[in-house]
């Protein structure tokens, strides 16, 4: 997800989800503390679902600042119908959906064709019982696209990318990054 301009990015450590036998939240992130060390020192950031977990280690640990790219701090930001279809993915035959996904030829279709199915699955039907409690001594800085249809553009963002859809980390990795530095 991270390439070409995220490379700019200095003391910048970029991860992917961990392999884990049973996917909750809380394992998920447990075993990104453990792995990386994370510590209140430390700056964590994520997109979408990932600044969920994000923030939900930075109030695990304490860190001082958090940055959500195209990510919720609430769950009433995401979008209510496709938290209502969550149930669905226990039927749904995502399998068959990644490999039309990897078909499209595009970033976003490889990088869904990659996912652990029972990652997803347990994602969507974790979300639906996600009750964050923010540390109120957390920083949190917002970047969001405008359009975004999954998780609302939130109307005091730091920045809005008026054109942006869900996935601004692919379509204007400039801005994103430029936001970091």
């Amino acid at each position: 997800m991270y390439t070409g301009p995220w490379s700019a990015l200095p003391n910048t450590l970029f991860v992917d989800w961990p392999k884990l036998e049973e996917y909750t939240f809380e394992n998920i992130i447990n075993a990104f503390i453990e792995e990386y060390r994370i510590s209140e020192n430390d700056t964590v950031a994520g997109v979408s679902l990932g600044g969920i977990i994000a923030l939900e280690i930075a109030n695990q640990v304490g860190c001082k600042e958090l940055t959500l790219i195209g990510s919720a701090k609430a769950r009433s930001e995401i979008n209510q119908l496709l938290l209502s279809m969550a149930p669905l993915t226990t039927v749904t035959p995502v399998r068959f959906l990644q490999a039309i996904g990897a078909k499209t030829g595009t970033k976003i279709g490889k990088m869904f064709s990659d996912v652990d199915p029972e990652f997803m699955r347990a994602a969507c039907l974790e979300l639906q019982e996600w009750s964050p409690q923010p540390n109120p001594e957390l920083t949190i800085r917002r970047i969001h696209g405008l359009h975004d249809q999954v998780i609302h553009c939130p109307k005091n963002a730091d920045k809005i990318i008026k054109d942006g859809g869900h996935m601004i980390p692919f379509t204007h990795p400039l801005e994103c990054v430029s936001f970091f530095l």
